[in-house]
């Protein structure tokens, strides 16, 4: 034997069957470093396919040959577990298939998960439905997260209720929720709503989780359980179906919202009509949240922001509000008009989108009083490529003049390619410029500033989507009627 080849025999490294040197592959990676880092990419490969191996290279993705290598093995558990019909397994195995694809935007959902959910977790026996009108569990996704705006809408939607009595499960801890995201109690009170709140431990492994909290919607007595994010923790959870029907909202990516193991989905855009990988119907639910502050209470010296001038705002995360196009919208709009001055809301540090600028540009933080912060302006900018949808929402609803641009339908799903929540239902198709032409849209700057009427005019005939989003829950709360008689 080569003196080179001879610590790899002694290792376990060159002999014996695939999971065995796997194992001794793994044994060797006790290092750090590349070489220890390349042992457990080859234990992978052969087959080692554990929860703290995948943890471990899942931060070192160089390229897509490393990703779907990694994705490859966490589908081959998966698939394994499912045809030994091991449901903890298969559920643990499908939480770091679909963690891996959101993180890198791949497909969560692909063709084989939800069958093989369906063969190995049957739907357990339910309670007895709740005798009178059937009741409707929403279900609140990521309560913990203050700065998503998923966590209202369930809320939001329970509160509009008509016909069909609405409950509200947070699947977290009270305490908890109140500790990491006590605005979601604050709305839950302002809305008149009393959440049911999980038991279970946050501590504990997701099966038993899952299991907790289906248990726990199970003894709402609902009829109806309803999704407002249907991947990961919320997705299995809805596959565990924990009632008779099970129903979501697309509030965004198709994939991620409108999943195969939904009986039905209220698809608000239409790409998750179009898209939707179960059964959907075209809801365009033009639900602004409910944004904290009160228009008027908030003078601009308040942001250092000077009066009299004319102020344009724009808002986002920081990866929206750094995006090329946008900075080349600003630029121009305010090369356009001298006097024009812009609050950018969401990242304190953004730098001024060309140079001469700076003396006009005020960017700052996150606020809670966003509703008080954007009647503070006189027109509003969409972000672009990426629009938003509940920022713009609430600036028409203050009868703000919005320059945006609209998202082209034609092609897939893409956020990254502009879109927008609901200004293709206006209408007048003229109340946004077309998709990706930042001159166009450098141009609405400029002609509201010389006459805001015509784009308020353009939006009137959006008004009542976004003021009354009442009349969207009512044909959501016939349609469960309807499968449910």
């Amino acid at each position: 034997m080569s003196p080179m080849l001879e610590p790899l025999r002694r290792h376990g490294l060159l002999d014996g069957p695939p999971r065995t040197r796997a194992a001794a592959a793994r044994r060797a990676a006790g290092q750090d470093g590349p070489a220890g880092l390349a042992l457990l990419r080859r234990a992978w490969a052969l087959g080692l396919r554990d929860h703290a191996t995948w943890r471990r290279l899942l931060g070192e993705v160089r390229d897509g040959r490393d990703l779907a290598a990694l994705a490859g093995g966490l589908r081959d558990r998966a698939i394994a577990a499912a045809l030994a019909e091991e449901a903890d397994a298969l559920l643990v195995a499908a939480l770091d298939f679909q963690g891996l694809a959101m993180l890198h935007d791949l497909p969560p959902w692909e063709g084989w998960l939800a069958p093989a959910l369906r063969r190995v977790l049957p739907p357990a026996p339910l309670p007895p439905p709740l005798p009178g009108p059937p009741v409707v569990a929403h279900v609140v996704p990521f309560p913990l997260e203050p700065d998503s705006p998923l966590p209202a809408l369930p809320l939001e939607v329970a509160a509009l209720h008509a016909t069909l009595p609405a409950r509200v499960f947070i699947p977290a801890p009270r305490a908890l929720v109140a500790a990491r995201n006590p605005a979601l109690l604050e709305l839950a009170a302002r809305l008149g709503l009393a959440p049911t709140f999980t038991a279970a431990d946050p501590a504990a492994p997701a099966p038993l989780r899952l299991r907790a909290w289906r248990e726990e919607i199970a003894a709402l007595g609902a009829a109806c359980a309803c999704f407002h994010y249907a991947t990961h923790e919320m997705g299995l959870l809805a596959a565990l179906r924990p009632a008779p029907l099970v129903v979501g909202f697309d509030h965004g990516h198709p994939g991620r919202f409108a999943a195969p193991v939904l009986d039905l989905c209220f698809a608000t855009h239409p790409h998750g009509a179009m898209e939707g990988a179960c059964p959907t119907l075209f809801l365009p639910l033009g639900l602004t949240r409910a944004h904290e502050g009160t228009p008027g209470a908030l003078p601009r010296a308040a942001l250092g922001l000077p009066d009299g001038a004319p102020l344009l705002m724009t808002s986002g995360s920081a990866d929206k509000l750094r995006a090329p196009a946008l900075a080349r919208v600003l630029a121009a709009a305010m090369r356009a008009a001298p006097g024009l001055h812009v609050l950018a809301l969401g990242d304190d540090a953004l730098p001024p989108p060309g140079p001469g600028l700076a003396g006009r540009w005020h960017p700052r933080a996150r606020r809670r009083d966003f509703a008080a912060v954007v009647a503070l302006c006189d027109l509003y900018l969409d972000t672009v490529p990426t629009g938003g949808g509940f920022a713009l929402a609430e600036a028409m609803r203050q009868r703000k003049p919005c320059a945006a641009a609209h998202h082209d339908l034609s092609g897939a799903f893409d956020r990254g390619r502009g879109f927008g929540a609901f200004c293709y239902l206006a209408p007048d198709p003229a109340i946004a410029v077309p998709p990706g032409d930042e001159a166009a849209l450098a141009a609405r700057v400029a002609e509201i500033l010389a006459d805001p009427a015509p784009q308020l005019a353009r939006q009137a005939g959006l008004l009542p989507l976004i003021t009354d989003p009442a009349a969207q829950v009512a044909r959501m709360e016939e349609e469960v009627w309807r499968r449910l008689a």
